[in-house]
């Protein structure tokens, strides 16, 4: 287990587009270098100024949307790509030389990776054999690691160091209960299997951090909800510092001690759970947090604190006016999740709207909603299933107020 730092990383790669074309001047002589962009170039660089501490036997998980450099983040701490500024620590070792062998971490893929002409006794120990030490659970051995061969098991010489790997791929078997799989092939594995042996590749060698990216994306909706709790289970069990990658935020809510939500290469975000979810430091955090998105309407901010739109006021507290004072007679944008939407009587102060759609989910009804008249912005809200709502129905709203968000409309921030 072990603490993992970044330090203001940068990442950029070549432009796609670049062609190298032949010419009569003379190669690079061995004191030259080829010339690179400035590695802090915000227009070409898929990575800016990341600056974070993964805590020891810390659950952090990166989110955001496909392109923002999540994983490209997670390569770099796994050694499969190279910053090109920055630096990276995992324990007490700067790691941006180290080679991935010897950075002890253990990474599980989105296509699991397992070798598919070995069986799976064997794709759990592989790890094993292939370092160059003996690993912390076994005992301090001389010679080198023998080699299993395809004979029958009467024949084979099994060395001490041999037999401490299989116990220690039973113990591992046992956790995930993967036991009865180990003669099996890959091929003969259901996706949960397959996802319970690249588990148990990476937890074999003991490394002080494991990396994981989005490793449940190809499993059903039901197989990834049982996995998702199992690795939560022995992550907690094992205790070590885990990073895991997801574009699903339900994933990332349910999973992460804290989250980093990233976007467009930066990170917007470092906080808890609950916290991103109560109080989310701007809009796409807001947005992206969520299982339904947050409804945003543009309103206008009164010099009394009053929040006017052409269907409804809405008065907030003189606590929350009191951060407000710079925004007073300007537009600002009224952010509010769609459990804090409530059905009421038709009021001047309600918001009065139009059911467009109807999804009855079983314990919930979620309405898709739009106001009466221009501007016609589109709401989602959620209500009780047994609640009789029909599409056309001609509705109001109630916001509570304590519930609500304001946001910059140019920068996106938060302004309270």
């Amino acid at each position: 287990m072990a603490i993992v730092v970044l330090e203001n990383i940068y990442k950029r790669f070549s432009p796609a587009n670049t062609v190298r074309v032949a010419s009569t001047v003379s190669p690079l002589t061995a004191t030259q270098k080829e010339p690179t962009p400035t590695s802090t170039d915000p227009d070409r660089a898929v990575l800016r100024n990341i600056n974070l501490t993964v805590g020891d036997g810390e659950f952090m998980v990166f989110v955001g949307p496909s392109g923002c450099g999540k994983s490209t983040l997670l390569r770099l701490i796994a050694g499969l790509e190279t910053p090109t500024a920055g630096k990276i620590w995992i324990g007490d070792r700067l790691v941006n030389d180290c080679p991935p062998k010897n950075r002890d971490v253990a990474m599980v893929f989105q296509n699991y990776a397992l070798y598919p002409h070995i069986k799976v006794y064997d794709n759990l120990a592989f790890g094993l054999r292939r370092t160059g030490k003996p690993e912390k659970f076994l005992p301090k051995l001389a010679g080198t690691i023998t080699r299993s061969l395809p004979f029958p098991q009467s024949f084979r010489h099994q060395s001490t160091r041999e037999r401490s790997i299989a116990l220690r791929v039973q113990e591992i078997a046992e956790i995930l209960q993967i036991e009865p799989l180990l003669d099996r092939f890959p091929k003969q594995l259901s996706g949960g299997q397959k996802q319970r042996v690249a588990l148990g590749r990476a937890m074999a060698r003991n490394p002080q951090v494991f990396l994981m990216d989005e490793p449940l994306s190809n499993l059903d909706a039901r197989l990834r909800t049982e996995m998702r709790s199992q690795i939560v289970e022995l992550q907690r069990k094992l205790g070590t510092t885990t990073i895991y990658v997801t574009h699903d935020q339900t994933e990332a809510m349910t999973m992460g001690t804290r989250i980093a939500v990233m976007n467009g290469g930066q990170i917007q975000q470092i906080d808890s759970p609950m916290v991103l979810y109560n109080s989310p430091a701007n809009r796409f955090v807001a947005e992206f947090i969520g299982s339904v998105p947050m409804n945003f309407i543009t309103v206008k901010l009164s010099n009394s604190g009053e929040l006017i739109h052409p269907h409804f006021r809405l008065c907030l507290s003189h606590q929350r006016i009191a951060g407000l004072t710079n925004w007073a007679d300007q537009s600002v944008v009224l952010g509010v999740r769609s459990e804090h939407l409530t059905l009421a009587e038709p009021s001047p102060n309600h918001l009065n709207v139009r059911v467009e759609r109807v999804e009855a989910l079983g314990h919930e009804t979620l309405l898709f909603v739009r106001f009466t008249h221009p501007p016609e912005d589109s709401l989602q809200v959620r209500i009780p299933a047994a609640v009789d709502v029909s599409l056309g129905d001609k509705i109001a709203l109630a916001i509570a107020p304590e519930k609500v968000h304001l946001f910059d409309p140019k920068t996106g921030d938060t302004t309270a």
